[in-house]
C-alpha cells in the first residue's frame, strides 16, 4: 500500500521498500530520510510520520536497474534537450517518432527521439533515411539511474528545485511501475 523509495549510501535508488520495513530500518538506525516528504500512517491512536525517502548509511553493491516508464518529459531528459538530428540545445522540445506511427512505429524509447521544430517538420511523416537524415545517437531506455543522473546534470527548469524534481519524478514513476 504505501511505498517507500530507497537509495544506497550514494543516492543510487535500489528498490522500493513497504513502510513497516522502513520503521524497522529507521530504528535500527540503517538508514536517513531524504528531503522533506512524508508519508502519514495513522493508527487507533495516533499518527506516525515515515519519510517517503530513505538514504542507507552503509555501501551496498545492489543497483538498481529498472527501466523508467517512457514519457515525453523522460524522452526530453534522456536527449539532455538536444535535437537528435541536428545537435542544437533546445527549451520547446518536440517528441519525434523515428519511425512514424502511420508505418507501425511504437511510442518507445528506441523510437522516440527530441526534436527541434525544424528538424521535426523537415522529417515529416518519414523514417531519417527516407528524410536523409541521421540520428546522432541510438535511442535507448534508461534505467532510473542514468534518468536521476540526467535530471540532475541536465535539466533546465530553474523554477523547481532538484529536490523537488527528483520527487515529483520518483512519485510519478512510483504510481507507473507499482502494482
Amino acid at each position: 500500500m504505501y511505498k517507500i523509495v530507497l537509495f544506497d549510501k550514494n543516492f543510487v535508488p535500489i528498490g522500493v521498500i513497504s513502510w513497516k520495513k522502513a520503521i524497522k530500518l529507521i530504528y535500527r538506525e540503517k538508514v536517513e530520510p531524504v528531503g522533506k516528504s512524508f508519508l502519514i500512517i495513522k493508527t487507533i491512536d495516533k499518527e506516525v510520520k515515515i519519510p517517503k525517502f530513505l538514504r542507507l548509511l552503509n555501501i551496498i553493491k545492489t543497483l538498481y536497474k529498472r527501466i523508467i516508464p517512457c514519457r515525453k518529459k523522460s524522452v526530453f531528459i534522456r536527449d539532455k534537450y538536444m535535437c537528435l538530428y541536428c545537435g542544437k540545445k533546445i527549451s520547446n522540445p518536440t517528441l519525434d517518432h523515428i519511425i512514424p506511427k502511420s508505418k507501425g512505429g511504437k511510442s518507445t524509447f528506441e523510437n522516440l527521439a527530441t526534436s527541434c521544430v525544424e528538424c521535426n517538420q523537415k522529417k515529416g511523416n518519414k523514417t531519417p533515411k527516407e528524410a536523409n537524415m541521421r540520428l546522432l545517437s541510438v535511442p535507448k531506455s534508461p534505467t532510473i539511474i542514468e534518468h536521476i543522473k540526467n535530471i540532475i546534470l541536465y535539466y533546465n527548469d530553474y523554477d523547481e528545485s532538484i529536490e523537488d524534481l527528483i520527487e515529483r519524478e520518483f512519485n510519478t514513476i512510483l504510481q507507473e511501475i507499482t502494482p
